[in-house]
């Protein structure tokens, strides 16, 4: 790894396009195989699989640059993301795995590019990438028989906008869509997490008639309970929705459980984070009892992610950092600075458009001033939090919240 890294440092796009493209046959078929050979091993997370990848980096630059370059260098960005290596160096080699893929034409690899670099690199380092770009890949994975890059694009297309707090109707119109695909191409394993999405989407839009419950938000994880990749989904879309619906011992029990699962750097582990984190200083809040040791190294923990990640993506992960550390604060009875962190999140959820973070924040702060005896200042933040939180689509957490403060809405 480290002798590959240090050739790759002197690599740029532009001089990896000078290569010459590989006439041989014979050795297309065998960078074929051998990127067979890496999805096998991805598949089943083997030890092997960064191994795989780098031979094939190190053949195509030897021989030639063949189609399955751009996926070596994507699968590159992603093994150095996933270790902890800088992140703008992983992102490099998303963007350089695109541009080959477009230098190239190549549609037979297209859908796994952009699987790997849209929808898993692209989301830590800049965001929510483009949604035409995911779609393409879509496309050219059904049209070039890549089912399996193909669902995946389609799952990115369903989930993504849903945590970076676009309108939940919006969400539950493109997740059915792809929940169709799914079911027509028989791709059980995404299906599962599709439906997941699904449930938790009409859950809080309030297009179910059942009623919230442990018992169903156990129910919705069942599906992806295998696979960790399904795990992590399931888990941590359980933490989410009981935090948001303030259930906070059970979104303890579901984001303990993340523990049992292999941990590597993706917009999901800074997710689970926040809410894990989240969901430890409210316990600690209810109880008064700030000596909890599993809950204060939970914290501790959660803190520490977010403000590497904010480091490294301020634009992603800013709004989650200033919110934990404000509700730390606010804990620690260090005023100035948890209302400096709200206000801190709350515009930054705002300038970057993730509502349901934005409305999080303005209801905290609203909690903030709840408990300060401040009940004025407290109503109004609520009702921005219950403005935004109607907004965002969330039926569900506005009659909850219109339920819980009498005169909210006055």
């Amino acid at each position: 790894m480290t002798r590959v890294r240090r050739t790759m440092r002197n690599e740029n796009e532009s001089t990896l396009l000078e290569y010459p493209h590989l006439a041989n046959e014979r050795m297309n078929a065998t960078l074929r195989y051998l990127n067979l050979v890496a999805l096998v091993c991805a598949g089943l997370q083997s030890r092997v699989f960064p191994l795989v990848c780098l031979k094939i980096m190190q053949m195509n630059m030897e021989y030639g640059i063949s189609p399955s370059m751009p996926t070596a260098i994507g699968w590159y960005g992603v093994i150095l993301l996933h270790a902890g290596f800088p992140l703008s160096e992983a992102a490099k080699y998303g963007q350089i795995a695109l541009r080959l893929q477009n230098a190239q034409r190549c549609t037979e690899t297209k859908a796994q590019v952009a699987a790997l670099c849209y929808g898993i690199i692209h989301t830590v380092a800049h965001g929510l990438p483009d949604s035409t770009k995911l779609y393409e890949g879509y496309i050219c994975g059904l049209q070039s028989g890549d089912i399996r890059h193909a669902m995946l694009c389609a799952h990115y297309l369903g989930s993504l906008p849903f945590h970076f707090g676009k309108n939940l109707a919006g969400v539950a119109v493109t997740l059915e869509t792809y929940t169709r695909s799914m079911i027509d191409y028989n791709t059980k394993g995404l299906l599962g997490i599709n439906k997941l999405y699904e449930q938790v989407v009409a859950k809080l839009t309030g297009c179910t008639s059942s009623p919230y419950d442990r018992v169903w938000l156990k129910e919705i994880s069942i599906t992806c309970s295998k696979v960790p990749f399904h795990r992590e989904h399931g888990i941590t879309m359980q933490t989410l929705m009981a935090y948001i619906l303030d259930d906070y011992c059970q979104a303890w029990k579901a984001s303990a459980e993340l523990r049992d699962i292999p941990r590597q750097r993706s917009l999901m582990l800074f997710v689970a984070s926040f809410f894990h984190g989240m969901t430890a200083l409210a316990l600690l809040a209810q109880n008064k009892e700030t000596r909890n040791i599993q809950l204060n190294k939970a914290i501790a923990s959660c803190r520490k992610t977010l403000k590497k990640g904010c480091e490294e993506s301020p634009i992603n992960f800013g709004h989650y950092k200033h919110l934990l550390e404000a509700e730390y604060a606010t804990l620690h009875k260090k005023f100035n600075s948890a209302e400096q962190h709200f206000s801190s999140a709350i515009d930054h959820a705002s300038n970057y458009g993730v509502t349901h973070i934005h409305a999080l924040a303005w209801e905290r702060f609203g909690y903030y001033y709840l408990m300060r005896d401040d009940r004025d200042l407290a109503y109004a933040k609520l009702r921005m939090s219950h403005k935004l939180y109607n907004k965002w689509g969330a039926r569900l957490k506005c009659q909850l919240m219109e339920r819980k403060f009498k005169g909210l809405l006055l």
